[in-house]
């Protein structure tokens, strides 16, 4: 249901969200050596979603959210999913104590790849960047971020290494690419489910 939530409204449904955005002190006095620790503030934990409840304009895509996912249960285009729900999890768990961007970036990202090998929506010699916009180019708004977050996926995976300017919005981001390809291919799983030919 969480997945269904998150792909449908293009949000974050989880447990818990990353609330801690503060340290529990903004210094630390080290009684030893008479020193003091500060604490600069947390950069890049706030997202810049809009906190709303679900409208009824959510409920069709959430349904066909959760009918996908019936659909493919036990099939290797579930293993997709698994990726995405690694990056939920990782997303509600960043907070100014840890930092899990790269992780959950990774996580997203890794979702989006996998769905589209697995999918066969990647021609031969094609990237992954040119099949995206092949396959979502109408609903993706800005094509420069998209290449950006691709190539940050690629390089991330590449080099199992973190990106210090990565935020929490572009985890977000990478999200949402991954909720638009998930809802246009519920679409097409759920439209061949219903009006296959027996």
């Amino acid at each position: 249901m969480a997945v269904s939530l998150s792909i449908g409204t293009s949000g974050f449904f989880w447990w818990y969200t990353p609330s801690q955005g503060y340290f529990y002190t903004s210094r630390i006095n080290n009684l030893e050596n008479n020193t003091m620790l500060k604490f600069k503030p947390p950069h890049g934990l706030k997202v810049e979603w809009e906190r709303q409840a679900v409208k009824a304009e959510h409920v069709i895509p959430i349904k066909l959210a959760m009918s996908y996912l019936v659909r493919i249960k036990g099939q290797k285009e579930e293993v997709a999913l698994d990726s995405y729900l690694t990056g939920l999890s990782l997303f509600g768990k960043c907070d100014c104590h840890i930092d899990f961007f790269a992780n959950a970036f990774e996580s997203f990202f890794r979702a989006f790849r996998t769905a589209m090998t697995i999918n066969g929506e990647i021609h031969g010699g094609e990237t992954l960047y040119d099949a995206a916009v092949r396959h979502l180019g109408e609903v993706i708004v800005d094509l420069t971020e998209l290449r950006k977050y691709l190539e940050l996926g690629e390089r991330i995976e590449a080099t199992k290494t973190g990106v210090p300017s990565l935020r929490l919005n572009d985890v977000a981001s990478m999200k949402s690419i991954c909720d638009a390809y998930f809802l246009l291919r519920a679409a097409i799983v759920v439209r061949d489910s219903v009006y296959k030919t027996p």
